[in-house]
Parts: structure tokens; C-alpha cells; sequence
């Protein structure tokens, strides 16, 4: 999405007075905005469907069927969209359930404007910009690659995941044109996570991170879905020439 293209919010509650506060801070945007307003479960669930918004604002609890299982059944669907859950329980088990589906944000009620606007902010960015995930356990080499991929020019934006299981999750948004996997990790290591992100959006190019460049290994990846490697340590003009753009790090 161009900065100058209509941006298209699902909003969903059956409070008319949460529907307002939200609704009221698109509009005080000078942006193109699309906005649809559904009360009930079902509602949501069929506009996730059809309306191909590309931010939902979703209340868990609302008549007919609960936010989350509108946007469970909306992934399940094939969908892939930003999606924020709402509600005024802040439990553990629901925190963790809208994770499980890709959720980007978890709003607990009462929030304020200023919320919403950050979301709002960050959706923007996020979907006009050359989205990376980084899938690194090392903190220190994540680090790394961020500023190597922001040297590359000011059309990315940057998340991060310290393992496969968070990464998988974060890939159900449908937000990522690119990510950089590493292959060692604890738990679920790169390989064995490279189809299950590839499962989830089949259009991202996943770019393998690995001091591990035996044939068998590049094999395996290429078998799986890797669209390209990285040698560690990684070097800038090769990241430029797999990321498409111009070497801009020596």
C-alpha cells in the first residue's frame, strides 16, 4: 500500500461508543480512509471475508460469535490482515490466543485516542513500507541486520523474533515481504520452520541466515522454499542484491 492509496478499517463492537471513538480518530486523519462499521460477531466475520480491510479493530466479546473466532475462522480462510483484539479482560489466555493467530496488538477497554492513533501510525507504516521479519536467536546478530537493513534506505520496516514458534506466529498477519531466518535455533530451528513460513504466505521471500553452507544443508533449504542465503557474517552488498535494491553497505 502507497502512502497515497485508501487505506480500508474493519471495526468491529457492539458498542456504538467504542465503533465512535475509534471511527472519530480515523476521520481526524488526513489520510484516505475506507471504514466499515459492524456490531455483531457474524458481521465481522463475513467483512473479513469480503471487505479486504487491511487493519480490523475486533472486540472479543460481541453477539453471534466472539472476535476471535471471526478472525479465527477468517485465517483458516486464508485471510491476512492486521488485526487488533479488544476487551476488558486482560487475561493471560486470551493475550496468548490472539498471538496464536497473528493478532498485532491486544487493546485492553478502556484504552484512549492516543492508542488507537499509534496503531493507526503503525499500520501505515507498516503496510507501505518493504515489511522484514528478523528470526534470530541472538539478540546481538538481530541487532545487526536491522541497521544494516535500515543503511539499505528509508523504505523498510523492521520486526524481530527470538525464535521460529514467535516468527510463525507473527507471519499469520500476512504483513512480511521478506524474511531472514536463521537455521540454529533452540526449539523449532530454521529448517524445520522455513515450510510453516512459507505455509502461512506463500508470496514471501524467506532468505536463509546460516554459517552452515554445505550442499546438503543449501539442498534441504532450497527444497523446503528458501529463496535465497546469507553467509554469516553477513555482508552488506550481498544483503542490498537479495533485498533488490542498489548495494548501499560496503
Amino acid at each position: 500500500m502507497s502512502s497515497d492509496t485508501t487505506m480500508k478499517i474493519l471495526i468491529a463492537d457492539d458498542s456504538s461508543v467504542v465503533r465512535r471513538i475509534i471511527q472519530d480518530v480515523c476521520q481526524s486523519l488526513s489520510w484516505r480512509l475506507d471504514i466499515k462499521l459492524v456490531s455483531t460477531g457474524t458481521e465481522a466475520h463475513e467483512a473479513l471475508l469480503t471487505f479486504d480491510a487491511d487493519l480490523a479493530f475486533l472486540d472479543i466479546n460481541m453477539p453471534g460469535m466472539n472476535g476471535l473466532e471471526a478472525l479465527a475462522r477468517a485465517r483458516v480462510a486464508g485471510q491476512k490482515i492486521m488485526a487488533v483484539i479488544m476487551s476488558s479482560s486482560d487475561g493471560h489466555a486470551l493475550r496468548t490466543a490472539a498471538q496464536e493467530l497473528g493478532a498485532y496488538d491486544y487493546l485492553v477497554k478502556p484504552f484512549t485516542a492516543n492508542q488507537i492513533g499509534l496503531i493507526l501510525a503503525d499500520a501505515r507504516a507498516l503496510l507501505s513500507s518493504h515489511s522484514v521479519l528478523i528470526v534470530d536467536d541472538s539478540r546481538t546478530v538481530r541487532r545487526i541486520l536491522v541497521k544494516m537493513i535500515h543503511q539499505l534506505g528509508d523504505g523498510y520496516d523492521v520486526d524481530e523474533a527470538e525464535d521460529a514458534e514467535t516468527a510463525i506466529r507473527k507471519m499469520r498477519s500476512g504483513l512480511f515481504d521478506t524474511v531472514l531466518l536463521d537455521l540454529t535455533m533452540p526449539g523449532l530451528s530454521g529448517l524445520e520452520a522455513l515450510p510453516l513460513l512459507k505455509a502461512e504466505n506463500p508470496s514471501t521471500c524467506v532468505i536463509i541466515v546460516t554459517s552452515h553452507t554445505d550442499p546438503d544443508t543449501v539442498d534441504a533449504c532450497r527444497v523446503s522454499g528458501a529463496d535465497g542465503f546469507l553467509v554469516k557474517p553477513v555482508r552488506g552488498d550481498r544483503l542490498a542484491r537479495l533485498m533488490g535494491v542498489a548495494p548501499a553497505v560496503a
